[in-house]
């Protein structure tokens, strides 16, 4: 993070120091004051709350995917599987294939960067699955279209996110466990360095 932004963190999460609300902070300065796209121009937009995703997809004549659409195109055609190529764990060894971006090492105080990325990956890195989506697990949280109502009564309404994130770990001994079904609700007016979206469009049976 640049020394600026630094300087322009407005506070701390007690018990989760490693969050910090940085001033200024938005897609085209993903790290704050200090950060730009310089270089970043084929990785995921982030710092997209729901509000943010559900506009821009409206413009392009679009919609946001609900959870079930999200999760069969994860899925590739594949069922029950904890992965969108199967079961098999990504192999963590040097030089070996890469098949999602997560965090690797001690959290959140080391990353190994096995997987060659620190913070999010381009789009299209690592292999697609069988549909031809790429990184729909891992990189960053992508919202969907629908409400999420496992909520205490005191919160408010949020919205689904889904496939985990490049802070998030494999074996989940720290935050998100990223599964196909890995999921979690936030509120729409929340952004954050590891959130984003993809579009989603209906298709006419004359289409197929």
């Amino acid at each position: 993070m640049p020394q600026k932004a630094r300087n322009s963190v407005m506070q701390k999460l007690p018990g989760a120091e490693h969050w910090l609300a940085v001033s200024n902070s938005w897609w085209r300065q993903p790290e704050g004051p200090g950060s730009s796209l310089e270089a970043r121009m084929d990785h995921p937009v982030i710092h997209i709350s729901w509000n943010d995703a559900d506009a821009y997809c409206n413009w392009k004549g679009k919609r946001l995917p609900t959870e079930a659409e999200w999760e069969f195109a994860a899925r590739g055609g594949l069922k029950g599987k904890l992965f969108p190529w199967g079961n098999e764990e990504p192999d963590l060894s040097e030089g070996s294939i890469r098949k999602v971006n997560f965090w690797q090492g001690k959290f959140p105080t080391e990353n190994t960067n096995l997987d060659g990325y620190i913070t999010t990956a381009p789009v299209d890195a690592f292999a697609p699955n069988a549909y031809g989506l790429y990184n729909v697990i891992g990189n960053v949280w992508e919202w969907t279209a629908d409400k999420y109502f496992n909520l205490k009564p005191d919160q408010h309404e949020q919205r689904i996110l889904k496939g985990g994130s490049w802070i998030d770990s494999i074996d989940g001994s720290f935050n998100h466990r990223i599964r196909v079904y890995t999921r979690m609700g936030n509120t729409p007016d929340s952004g954050a360095t590891n959130v984003g979206f993809r579009c989603a469009q209906d298709v006419q049976r004359d289409e197929l």
